[in-house]
């Protein structure tokens, strides 16, 4: 005798005679799951290779022009920039000029940042999504809509981020003012971690069956369906993460090593059993790392 389930689709997922219902080698799972840990291990080389254009350094990070006005507090970023002589202000003189990436080339630069940071957290979706569809014709191209979906949501994204590092940049100066702007924006981004948008995008993230069950019908519209579910849950990922990527933004968005930290952050919220808590764990330390930098600049070049 079999039984089965009824989702919100209408579709009954069966269940075989012995009750096996883990998911089997022969399935698609397993290539699935190997082809977005090579493009997520790609994606990873490409990042390393970019020419950062000064995006390696955030506003928050730089210790150089906060050390001098520490030290010379009569004396401007804007000043020091235009000494000739000294090495250190090299740097500065150029930074305008290395901050100027084009937004073609940063948005390729930020899919493929992306790629690397957000795929692996996203590899249950993506098994459960290679279930469901592998009963359907070109089961390939509707997960690729998925994901080509879930990509196109992060990729527009990216024009906010641009926007974002190109205002820091142009109104928040290197200085003991400055970086209290920054670590401001800091404090808000551990107080988002405790939201209840936070909470809910969390939440859907971390139980995919639960979003298929309430979406997954809409991918019986073949793969138009399958990458508007792929959007719909880039969205959700978005609403979690958005201000970790702003945590990226005055670190260095350009920084492989951050870009590891953040990624690594993403990944313990949404995969791992203690996950929730975990994300007002990092929230907590956040805000404390913020106030800390606005009562005392001086903790970044200490």
């Amino acid at each position: 005798m079999r039984t089965g389930w009824r989702l919100s689709s209408g579709k009954t997922v069966k269940r075989r005679r012995d009750g096996d219902t883990r998911i089997r080698l022969t399935d698609r799972v397993v290539p699935a799951t190997l082809l977005l840990v090579a493009i997520a291990a790609l994606s990873w080389a490409y990042v390393a290779t970019i020419e950062p254009y000064g995006m390696d350094v955030g506003v928050l990070l730089r210790p150089q022009a906060i050390a001098s006005d520490v030290d010379n507090p009569s004396m401007s970023g804007v000043d020091q920039m235009e000494m000739p002589g000294s090495n250190d202000t090299h740097r500065m003189e150029g930074m305008e000029d290395d901050h100027a990436m084009s937004i073609p080339l940063f948005l390729t630069g930020w899919v493929a940042m992306m790629s690397a940071m957000m795929l692996p957290a996203v590899i249950p979706m993506v098994l459960l999504v290679t279930r469901w569809s592998r009963s359907q014709a070109q089961p390939t191209y509707r997960l690729v809509a998925f994901v080509g979906g879930y990509l196109l949501v992060w990729g527009s994204a990216g024009v906010f981020y641009y926007a974002l590092i190109e205002i820091l940049d142009a109104r928040v100066p290197a200085s003991e003012g400055g970086a209290r702007v920054a670590a401001s924006v800091l404090l808000l981004s551990g107080v988002y971690q405790f939201s209840p948008l936070k909470d809910r995008c969390l939440s859907a993230c971390r139980t995919p069956l639960g979003f298929l069950m309430t979406y997954g019908n809409r991918m019986g519209r073949g793969w138009r369906g399958y990458l508007e579910v792929g959007a719909r849950h880039g969205l959700f990922c978005l609403g979690c993460c958005w201000m970790l990527m702003v945590v990226l933004v005055l670190l260095g968005v350009m920084n492989v090593l951050w870009m590891l930290v953040v990624s690594a952050v993403i990944f313990v919220e949404k995969v791992t059993r203690s996950g929730a808590g975990f994300s007002k764990l990092a929230g907590a330390a956040t805000a404390v790392v913020g106030i800390a930098i606005i009562f005392s600049p001086r903790l970044l070049v200490s």
